[in-house]
């Protein structure tokens, strides 16, 4: 019986979070590619290598975090500019030479006067104060009046941007939580058992019962594997750390890499 060929000896675990990322993810696809069933692993295990390869490729994603920010940064501007609106409505209709408009327009000016100002607030205390506003907009002595002076489509587009940012912010945060709970060594540690438990089974079944897909899978492993190492000394080349046995001295821990901390809160 012909034997497949073996996969390579490699450790990951020297390598920088970015890189580890990289090869992982590489790694699943060839897994995907030559299917559970012809490379002799279990469906579950691999489910469970996705999951955590996917959380912690999120906790390494700064831009992943930076688009949290630009997105609360952009609903932010967007109600503060529909606060203004609102507010400046009420006090132009207030004025209006209509008696019926002047009418609605100084009903509404009590809750002008008691909300105007709440975009300097800190976002979460702004996103309540702005839930308050709406439920006094909204309640019956005040509704007639919002749609007298034509404010009832900026009322609706503020609530709606409003529980916007507030999903957002919380989406954020529950981000946050994961990434306190379950760090990227953790994840590390769990990947990397889960990846030698494959290459045994691998290596196993292409000595017992080798089959196509197997044998294209550990030939594009050990491409992959050696293009890493290839390119891991091209760079080690230049910083003189490189050893004879295939592997690499520490050029940074690979512990858990920092992602952006959370945009500033407005004081």
């Amino acid at each position: 019986m012909t034997h497949a060929e073996e996969v390579k000896e490699f450790s990951p675990k020297k390598l920088t979070n970015a890189n580890y990322g990289a090869f992982m993810q590489a790694f699943e696809k060839l897994v995907a590619k030559g299917t559970t069933e012809k490379l002799g692993l279990e469906a579950s295990d691999f489910t469970a290598f996705q999951d955590k390869l996917k959380v912690f490729l999120d906790l390494n994603q700064e831009m992943h975090q930076e688009e949290f920010t630009k997105a609360l940064q952009e609903l932010d501007k967007k109600r503060d500019q529909l606060l203004s609106f609102i507010f400046a409505k009420i006090s132009i209709e207030a004025q209006s030479p209509d008696t019926q408009v002047q009418k609605a327009g100084q009903l509404l000016l009590p809750l002008k006067k008691q909300y105007q100002g709440i975009q300097t607030k800190q976002d979460r205390a702004e996103s309540f104060l702005i839930s308050g506003l709406l439920v006094d907009l909204e309640k019956t002595e005040h509704a007639a009046a919002v749609a007298k002076i034509g404010l009832t489509a900026g009322v609706q587009e503020l609530k709606t941007v409003n529980a916007k940012f507030i999903e957002t912010m919380a989406e954020r945060s529950e981000k946050e939580i994961v990434r306190n709970l379950q760090g990227a060594k953790k994840l590390r540690e769990e990947l990397d058992t889960l990846y030698r438990q494959f290459i045994r089974k691998i290596d196993a079944l292409g000595v017992v019962s080798p089959n196509p897909e197997l044998v294209a899978c550990i030939a594009s492993l050990n491409q992959l594997i050696q293009e890493t190492r290839n390119a891991r000394t091209i760079h080690k080349g230049l910083v003189g750390a490189y050893t004879t046995d295939g592997e690499w001295e520490d050029e940074e821990k690979p512990e858990a890499e920092s992602v952006a901390s959370e945009a500033t809160d407005k004081a």
